[in-house]
């Protein structure tokens, strides 16, 4: 596995199984200018090529509205294949749920109550492909 960080997160990356592993740091604030650089990063990690996103939502963290406007851009998610949040808390589940909605996100998006349960929905999807 390859691993990167930013000040967003730890990432581990899977090049056999196209699995990227996204854990979202304990109080990082989203703006639009560090996920920039965080989708930087992963185009980087990830070599450009097509992913699927195993990400643990499960630290309280905040994200800007012009961020969350951004991280649903096709140039954000132009590789990612699928993205399968992780979480227990309430609150988090909300925030993605309502950047699901709102921005109507056009790849595979679902939020799971442990990793374990994200993962088997990423198989199931790269079964499919």
């Amino acid at each position: 596995m390859i691993e990167a960080e930013n000040e967003l997160s730890s990432m581990k990356y899977d090049a056999k199984e196209s699995i990227l592993y996204i854990n979202i740091r304990l109080g990082c604030e989203m703006t639009k200018e560090n996920l920039v650089k965080h989708y930087s990063d992963i185009r980087e990690l990830t070599k450009g090529e097509h992913y699927y996103a195993v990400i643990d939502v499960s630290n309280y963290y905040s994200i800007s509205d012009e961020a969350m406007r951004y991280a649903a851009t096709k140039e954000a998610l132009e590789k990612r294949a699928a993205a399968a949040y992780f979480n227990p808390c309430l609150a988090n589940k909300i925030s993605i749920n309502f950047l699901k909605v709102r921005h109507r996100i056009e790849i595979p998006f679902s939020i799971f109550e442990t990793r374990n349960d994200a993962l088997e929905w990423i198989e199931k999807l790269k079964n499919k492909n």
